[in-house]
């Protein structure tokens, strides 16, 4: 398992995919493209558990006082 955010966003990258903010969650996108694919609380991540794995805000998420609330 990836240890940061900007390490699984490189590791989605590899595979074609990127993960953006969507409302105060986040959503799996195609890279090329720009296609929503799924939102990450979907996939099993919401927001809240990602920021408790990573114990960071997303990098360059406007909710980043949602981290204080996660822990």
């Amino acid at each position: 398992m990836p240890a940061t955010g900007p390490d699984l966003q490189a590791r989605l990258a590899a595979k074609g995919y990127t993960l953006r903010e969507a409302g105060a969650g986040l959503a799996l996108h195609c890279r090329d493209s720009g296609d929503k694919r799924a939102k990450a609380s979907d996939l099993g991540y919401s927001y809240s558990r990602l920021l408790r794995r990573f114990n960071a805000p997303f990098p360059g998420h406007s909710h980043a006082y949602l981290f204080n609330r996660a822990r």
